[in-house]
């Protein structure tokens, strides 16, 4: 059987690819199209259940190649069902080895035996002959008989293997439509963490554009009376966080470390119990401050360290201008 057929989502569709399909010899994307097709198509997929039977019919008659046999026992004979239905159906070629009409024979030539042993007994013509027209009918009622008894046996043979296959396919079917839903959830459910992720990316973008960060460095304090110039922090309108970044060269170990920050006016913010980032003989403090303690102004910053009876003393200091634009 070559028949071709014609898919919108799978164009060439054939008998030799339905075979390919049942010997598991389709590439993935191919059976799942190829499995979509019979789900639409039900000429399509009675067309499959015939294909099956050749094949199966070749395998019993050993009529496959070397290699399709091989696949045909490793791939299609998996399962219970389909092994029970190559075994019935050689069994049934065992069955039908024998011809019906030997043993009709068999039985036709034992009843005309008795037939003329009991004509040497019977001396009456009359009688003879109704027993021969008798023993006619009876062998052709016999033979009859026998003849239906095995097409009767043969087509329910058949039947039952025709059921069982259709029950077959459609447990096979209803077991790739349930592995093709379990696929649509999980691709569901990866879109909704992508999305996640996009948004929680979104999130930190903004939060990295709502942030400016400044360096200020060890021992950098120019007096305004000497003329020098200011260290000039330029902070965009919009910005809510500035991280300011205090580096600084000590050898003496104190119990925590105090930031006050101040203006002409006097202290605007001060925070305790800072952490240290040590790097080789650099030292550095990292301060995050609410962009709306920084207004347009000049500032100073002390770092201070703390002693462990209490007082403290000055590390560093630290001056800046802040312009908004």
């Amino acid at each position: 059987m070559s028949k071709e057929r014609e898919d919108m989502s799978l164009p060439n569709v054939n008998d030799e690819m339905m075979k390919r399909y049942l010997l598991g010899d389709l590439s993935e994307e191919d059976q799942i199209r190829l499995q979509e097709s019979f789900l639409r198509d039900k000429e399509c997929f009675e067309q499959l259940k015939l294909v099956e039977d050749d094949l199966i019919d070749e395998y019993v008659h050993n009529q496959l190649s070397r290699d399709d046999r091989e696949r045909f026992e490793t791939y299609y004979l998996v399962t219970n069902g389909r092994r029970e239905k190559v075994e019935f159906v050689q069994d049934l070629v065992k069955a039908l080895a024998l011809p019906w009409r030997r043993a009709a024979w068999l039985f036709l030539r034992s009843q005309w035996q008795s037939f003329w042993e009991a004509r040497t007994a019977i001396r009456k013509p009359a009688l003879v002959l109704a027993w021969g027209g008798l023993a006619v009918i009876a062998l052709f009622l016999a033979a009859q008989t026998i003849r239906l008894r095995s097409d009767f046996r043969r087509l329910s043979a058949a039947h039952s293997i025709l059921s069982q296959r259709e029950q077959d396919l459609q447990a096979q079917t209803q077991q790739e439509r349930n592995r093709n839903n379990e696929l649509a959830e999980s691709l569901s459910r990866a879109k909704d963490q992508l999305s996640e992720l996009e948004s929680k990316l979104s999130q930190l973008s903004a939060s990295r554009l709502a942030a400016v960060s400044f360096v200020l460095a060890s021992g950098f304090l120019q007096s305004r009376g000497e003329g020098g110039d200011v260290k000039q922090l330029i902070i965009p309108a919009g910005i809510s966080l500035a991280h300011l970044q205090l580096n600084f060269e000590s050898t003496t170990e104190y119990q925590r470390y105090r930031m006050s920050l101040k203006t002409g006016s006097g202290e605007v913010w001060s925070q305790d119990s800072l952490p240290v980032r040590i790097k080789g003989a650099e030292k550095a403090i990292v301060i995050d401050l609410p962009a709306a303690v920084l207004r347009a102004d000049d500032y100073v910053i002390t770092l201070s360290g703390v002693n462990r009876d209490g007082s403290m003393t000055t590390v560093e200091n630290y001056s800046f201008r802040v312009l908004i634009k």
